[in-house]
């Protein structure tokens, strides 16, 4: 097959790289270079933050892969997005206000016209004539925008299964005092502080130790995150990740965008 996959000249594709798991990686990688030194070329489509991996599952790959780096999009672009959108309606909006929905939407563009639509639900009247109608930033509610937004992407199972953490077994985890004077595992710690400001793309370990500082109740000890990120991964089916810890890296990595915008909302409701 791979001689006759080498005489037609075309590219194999594979997408999603991300979510295939690591042992089924390394073997792909093994045989992705085997059939390279017979001709045949590759395209893996990965998420920027793990464009490395098919040279980190074999070494022996190292300048035979070109990346082509297509990363989350910038907040200008995003920002672009609804400036364009509004200026078509002809309703004037404060650009305070498209500064946070473009730094809110993480990066998706999908997001940020979501943002843009429950924007204009919530404020532009459809009695007048959109001309005269204007959005100003001391009469926004990011909260109420951010409420309507999330309808669109309930993402209540994955949620639930990041703060719930593995099955119990044994002896109960030990019970953190948080910030807002309710109480919480390990678990519950991660979900709030990977929900807390600023958003983030990839993050690495010792800054997540950082930020759980705003999340725990001052003096408060902290839980042991390494040994509770080890099973983060194993926390959701394969091919449907919505963020990952990669320990070599010793980072956390959110893969879905629309999840961690969920996730940001769902604890914001909780912490205040």
């Amino acid at each position: 097959m791979i001689e006759e996959i080498a005489k037609l000249g075309l590219p194999v594709i594979i997408d999603d790289f991300h979510y295939i798991e690591h042992e089924v990686q390394r073997r792909l990688c093994q045989q992705m270079k085997n059939a390279a030194a017979q001709g045949v070329r590759f395209i893996v489509l990965n998420t920027p933050q793990r464009g490395d991996d098919p040279i980190r599952n074999n070494q022996d790959l190292a300048g035979r892969f070109f990346a082509v780096n297509v990363n989350f999009w910038e907040t200008g672009g995003l920002k672009e997005i609804g400036t364009k959108g509004f200026q078509t309606l002809e309703v004037k909006v404060d650009e305070e206000i498209l500064n946070v929905l473009s730094k809110e939407c993480l990066g998706s563009p999908q997001l940020m016209q979501t943002l843009c639509l429950e924007l204009g639900r919530e404020y532009i009247s459809l009695d007048r004539p959109y001309s005269h109608q204007a959005i100003k930033a001391d009469g926004f509610d990011w909260a109420r925008v951010r409420q309507r937004a999330v309808r669109s992407y309930d993402h209540t199972a994955l949620y639930d299964k990041l703060k719930n953490g593995p099955p119990r077994r044994g002896q109960a985890r030990n019970s953190y005092k948080l910030r807002n004077g309710s109480d919480g595992d390990v678990y519950d710690v991660i979900a709030y502080t990977l929900a807390s400001d600023p958003p983030f793309l990839s993050i690495d370990l010792d800054h997540i130790r950082k930020r759980a500082e705003t999340v725990l109740s001052d003096g408060g000890n902290q839980p042991n995150f390494s040994a509770a990120l080890d099973q983060l991964n194993g926390l959701f089916e394969t091919g449907h990740k919505p963020v990952e810890y990669d320990e070599e890296k010793r980072t956390i990595n959110i893969i879905d965008p629309h999840f961690y915008f969920y996730l940001r909302t769902k604890a914001a409701e909780t912490l205040g």
